[in-house]
C-alpha cells in the first residue's frame, strides 16, 4: 500500500514543541523566520502539561487546527501522521499513513533514524525518550525548584552542532527538539533576565500550576502576572535565529513542525502556570512548513 501521496514519505521531519507556549505568545513575538516558513493557526492541544500532550502528539494527535493548513490538516480532518492501526481512511485525506506502535515507530519501520532532544524534567523519563534511537537530554536538574535560572548550555537549541551531527549522514530523519525557553523561569542562560521578572516569581511561586487555595497567602497582582507572559514572549523571541540555523544546516528537503505542547496561563482569574484545562493552556500555536533547499 501507498504510505503517502504528498511525498512525506521521501521527506527528514522536524518536530518542534515549544514548551508552555500558548498561542497569543507566538502571535505576539517577533519571530520573523519561523512565521516566513508557513501560515499558522491557533490550536487545541490534547494535554494540560508535557506528558499527556507529548503522548498524543507521538500517537498522531496534533493539536486540533481551528483553520486550514493543508488538505489533510484543517478543523475537520486531522492527520498529518496516522497509524495504519487506525479506521480506514482515504490516503487522500491522510498526509503519512505509517505502521507501527507509535509514529516514530512508523517512521522508524521505513528505515528513518529517530532521534530526539529536550530539557524538560518529563524529558528525564523513559516514558518519552525510549521511544528514540537516541535522546539527548539538555536542561537544568530542576527537582529542587523548577524556578531557578538556566545555564546557556541547559537548551537544546544551544547544542544545535551535536544534534546535527546525529542526524547529517543519515538520509531520512526524525528530529524532535523540545525548546525549554519558553518554560518557567522563561530565561534563556543569556543574561536577558530582569530583576523585576525574578522577584515576581520569587513571591508567586506557590501559585504556580493554578494551585488558587494559596493565593490568600500571596501579595501578588495581575499585572505582575501579566509582565511574566511579556517574559516568556521574549524568551520565544531568542528562539527565532537558533532554529533558522538549525534548518539551514540541515539543508535538505524537510517537514517542519512546530507547536506549543500547553498554554500557560498569566493572571486569568489570577491563574499562573498549567495542568488545568483552561483557554490559555488549552490554545496553542500550530504551524506546518515545507523547505525545498
Amino acid at each position: 500500500m501507498k504510505r503517502s501521496i504528498y511525498d512525506l514519505d521521501q521527506r527528514s521531519v522536524v518536530f518542534i514543541t515549544l514548551d508552555c507556549c500558548r498561542f497569543d505568545t507566538f502571535a505576539k513575538s517577533s519571530i520573523p523566520f519561523i512565521k516566513s516558513l508557513s501560515g499558522y493557526s491557533l490550536a487545541k492541544t490534547h494535554g494540560t502539561y508535557t506528558l499527556p500532550a507529548h503522548m498524543s502528539f507521538f500517537m498522531g494527535y496534533l493539536p486540533i487546527a481551528q483553520k486550514s493548513l493543508l488538505p489533510y490538516y484543517n478543523p475537520d480532518v486531522r492527520q498529518l501522521w496516522r497509524l495504519k492501526s487506525g479506521r480506514t481512511r482515504s490516503l487522500e485525506s491522510v498526509g503519512i499513513m505509517l505502521e507501527g506502535k507509535n509514529i516514530l515507530d512508523g517512521y522508524r519501520n521505513i528505515g528513518y533514524q529517530i532521534i530526539g532532544s529536550g530539557g524538560v524534567r518529563w524529558f528525564r523519563n523513559k516514558t518519552l525518550t525510549e521511544l528514540f534511537d537516541t535522546f539527548l537530554f539538555y536542561g537544568p536538574d530542576d527537582t529542587t525548584s523548577v524556578f531557578q535560572e538556566r545555564r546557556i548550555n541547559e537548551f537544546a537549541l544551544n547544542n544545535i552542532d551535536t544534534i546535527v551531527n546525529k542526524v547529517k549522514k543519515r538520509k531520512n530523519f526524525f528530529l524532535f527538539l523540545n525548546c525549554l525557553e519558553t518554560h518557567v523561569p522563561y530565561d534563556t542562560g543569556e543574561g536577558s533576565y530582569s530583576n523585576q521578572v525574578r522577584e515576581i516569581i520569587n513571591k508567586a511561586s506557590s501559585i504556580w500550576g493554578c494551585k488558587h487555595e494559596n493565593l490568600k497567602n500571596v501579595q501578588v497582582t495581575k499585572q505582575e502576572l501579566q509582565l511574566l507572559h511579556r517574559a516568556q514572549i521574549a524568551a520565544l523571541e531568542t528562539v527565532d535565529k537558533k532554529i533558522e540555523r538549525l534548518i539551514k544546516m540541515l539543508s535538505r528537503p524537510l517537514l517542519i513542525v512546530i507547536t506549543g505542547d500547553h498554554g500557560e496561563c498569566f493572571g486569568e482569574d489570577m491563574n499562573w502556570g498549567h495542568g488545568i484545562p483552561y483557554k490559555q493552556v488549552m490554545e496553542v500555536p500550530l504551524l506546518v512548513a515545507f523547505t525545498n533547499p
